[in-house]
């Protein structure tokens, strides 16, 4: 049976904007980061590419019992191509991504008290030496400079705009999130409870 002949899994837009408003609210200072996971190993120059690269892993089906039908009927080699079509076809340059996914780890604030005190020290610290004459490339170098509210914001809105064609794309293939993230989607968006009549 060739891919073509496989079954989809399209992922509607309204199921993706479904799990967004459930990530944002339940995560709201790192949604775009858990909605994607570890989907940034995939890409190229990702640990996964390298774990696989030999000839015998690159011509082998992924195995792991979540994975879907479809990636399972597939080689690394064809999964890592079908990745790299819909990068292609959407110009996403992945140095660019892996630079925004690393900004966004640095969150303005936080509903967890611990991270929130640490947010607020090091933006003392920041300020500190931005009081001393420092310029921010000079305290780069030195610590993390934490991104101002709407920073993040522009920084999640383009991760967003850069991945999502790409994700949508692999989707309409017939890739699962699971696929495509290593997590299942009941993981970042639990399913209801059925009501009971």
């Amino acid at each position: 049976m060739s891919s073509t002949d496989l079954p989809k899994q399209p992922e509607l837009p309204e199921d993706v904007t479904s799990k967004l408003d459930t990530i944002k609210q339940k995560n709201p200072d790192g949604w775009i980061l858990r909605f994607f996971n570890n989907f940034q190993h995939d890409l190229p120059d990702g640990y996964m590419r390298a774990a696989n690269a030999t000839p015998e892993m690159m011509d082998q089906s992924p195995s792991e019992g979540y994975a879907s039908d479809f990636k399972k009927s597939v080689s690394y080699r064809t999964f890592f191509a079908h990745i790299d079509a819909a990068l292609e076809r959407h110009t996403v340059d992945v140095a660019k991504v892996r630079e925004l996914m690393k900004k966004l780890k640095n969150v303005p604030k936080s509903s967890n008290p611990t991270v929130e005190a640490e947010i607020n020290t090091n933006r003392e610290l920041v300020r500190q030496m931005r009081d001393e004459g420092m310029s921010d490339i000079e305290i780069g170098t030195m610590v993390e400079i934490p991104p101002s509210e709407e920073e993040h914001t522009q920084q999640t809105t383009k991760l967003w705009d850069i991945l999502s064609p790409v994700y949508a794309d692999l989707r309409a293939l017939g890739y699962s999130h699971y696929d495509l993230t290593g997590i299942m989607p009941e993981q970042i968006c639990p399913t209801p409870s059925p009501a009971s009549s």
